[in-house]
């Protein structure tokens, strides 16, 4: 989990805001800004997260716009870190927006390659050159050297996700002697060479991974950064997967998820996103009791203009009628009652017409209707047959489903998908599908997440292979990419959290436990 947001490129935003807003430097929003910058230099992400939430706060207490959108990016950068690419998607874009409505253009680069980069993550190659090409418009030649940095990465991501591999490590080692050239720092270009080792594992040449990702090892090292040294110990475990080597993927699995730990302390950063909703869901109300306000004034002001409108339109009807009541409502009176006796003459005279053909086709059609019925026995002797044959082939593509759902080194690939699963059974996705559907009752999503559910709680429960597990660990080796996604999916299911779940069934494993201990 690499980030394009590194250190001198914070210090360059945070330098902005304070050139921005220099009469404001030392305002309280800005203090806090300074101590979650520290913070976010060393790595400490969940110190950072709740500092800049705090920051954000009083931004929008002191009317600064600038270091609410500085918040906005680093909170996108810290869900970044810990995978969660849709959450700081959704963060980039908010900041994005602020930065339409503000007008303050010198963060549009900044947002723009950030939101280029999460759509690539995603796999989302049609939005990430929409971005990219809102960034090619902006003018270059007000671009600070990181910002032209970032745009040339933001290309080899556009490359990458479009698969032109090639094309891509082209423009990662164009922004390495970039970077090199323009003294920005070691830094820069390890996150160019942890990128080409990772498209060399997407593109299957391990060989050229490997070597890649012992150097990324050797400069995290040098340099002191715990986060590229995990992203390089998985871009090891993976190359050596598709070399077949499993020695080696064990022993760089196992440095992964040690060091994981310990570079992202996950408990501390739920605790810190818990906060991020709770501000999240003030800032909702905030607004929302802004907008009912508006609503009810606007509400006011429409039906008092509609009840002015209704009283004149009242009064000038009424005019109206008094003049011509009578005399409309008699001719009404009798158009009506001539327009009735028409219509009842009509009525009469179709139903004579239609007993009439009754009567002349019952006769005629005896013969007819006897030959139908004998085709239609025939046909349905046809249809059964067929229809047993249909059965026949969807209890086989049933039971080749079956066996693929149930097969979990199948499902706990965090790609599977439902074109997967037809290929596999070889039919098609529409086909495999309708069979899921009407067997189940419920689609492949739905079917899948209770597959990978069903398995995450065996490991939850098994203290003897898995008790050594972080639940990271657990979640991602049964399919899921981020805690939020497979969190939300256990507790559609159970109504409850996986660890709410492992407490409760190891609190009864116990109580069994002591149940048989002390039985007579």
């Amino acid at each position: 989990m690499i980030r394009f947001k590194i250190f001198a490129f914070v210090i360059f935003l945070l330098l902005s805001c304070l050139q921005i807003h220099a009469k404001n430097a030392t305002s309280a929003s800005q203090q806090v800004i300074e101590a979650a910058h520290k913070k976010y230099a060393k790595e400490d992400y969940p110190a950072a997260l709740t500092l800049y939430i705090r920051a954000m706060e009083l931004a929008r207490k002191e009317g600064n716009d600038s270091v609410y959108l500085f918040c906005t990016v680093s909170i996108g950068n810290i869900y970044d870190a810990f995978g969660d690419h849709k959450s700081s998607l959704a963060y980039y874009l908010k900041g994005y927006d602020a930065v339409k409505k503000t007008g303050m253009t010198n963060f549009k680069a900044n947002f723009l390659t950030n939101i280029v980069t999460e759509y690539a993550r995603l796999g989302n190659a049609k939005e990430a050159k929409k971005y990219f090409a809102l960034c090619e418009k902006l003018p270059q030649n007000e671009f600070s050297d990181y910002q032209k940095y970032f745009i040339i990465y933001s290309h080899a991501r556009v490359f990458a996700v479009e698969g032109r591999y090639a094309e891509a490590i082209d423009e990662h080692r164009r922004a390495m002697r970039f970077a090199q050239n323009h003294n920005m720092g070691p830094m820069l270009q390890l996150y160019q060479k942890s990128e080409i080792g990772n498209i060399y594992t997407s593109w299957g040449k391990s060989k050229e991974a490997i070597v890649m990702g012992r150097e990324c090892v050797h400069d995290a090292k040098k340099t002191g950064s715990g986060e590229m040294l995990v992203n390089a110990y998985k871009m090891l475990a993976d190359a050596f997967r598709q070399a077949n080597k499993p020695d080696s993927v064990e022993k760089y699995r196992k440095l992964y998820f040690l060091l994981n730990d310990s570079v992202y302390n996950t408990k501390q950063f739920y605790e810190a996103q818990s906060k991020l909703n709770d501000y999240e869901t003030r800032e909702q109300q905030y607004q929302i009791s802004l907008l009912n306000q508006r609503i009810l004034m606007q509400k006011y002001v429409t039906v008092s203009i509609i009840a002015f409108l209704l009283l004149v339109l009242i009064f000038s009807y009424a005019l109206y009628k008094k003049n011509r009541n009578l005399t409309k409502t008699q001719r009404l009176l009798i158009d009506r009652n001539k327009d009735m006796e028409r219509r009842e003459q009509q009525n009469r005279t179709l139903l004579k017409q239609y007993l009439e053909q009754i009567d002349k086709n019952t006769h005629g059609n005896e013969k007819q209707n006897e030959e139908k019925r004998e085709e239609k026995r025939d046909e349905e002797q046809e249809n059964n047959c067929s229809s047993q044959h249909s059965d026949d082939i969807d209890k086989h593509l049933l039971s080749l489903i079956n066996d693929a759902m149930n097969d979990t080194s199948v499902i706990s690939n965090p790609d599977f998908s439902l074109q997967m699963l037809a290929e596999m059974v070889e039919s098609n996705m529409s086909y495999v599908s309708r069979i899921i559907n009407n067997s189940y009752q419920k689609s492949f999503k739905t079917l899948l997440n209770e597959r990978r559910i069903q398995e995450a709680c065996h490991k939850l429960t098994d203290r003897q292979h898995y008790g050594s597990y972080t639940m990271q660990v657990i979640y991602e080796e049964v399919g899921y990419k981020s805690a939020s996604s497979f969190i939300r999916a256990f507790k559609r299911i159970y109504n409850m959290t996986p660890s709410e779940y492992q407490k409760v069934a190891i609190e009864k494993e116990n109580e069994e436990t002591r149940l048989i201990t002390f039985a007579p």
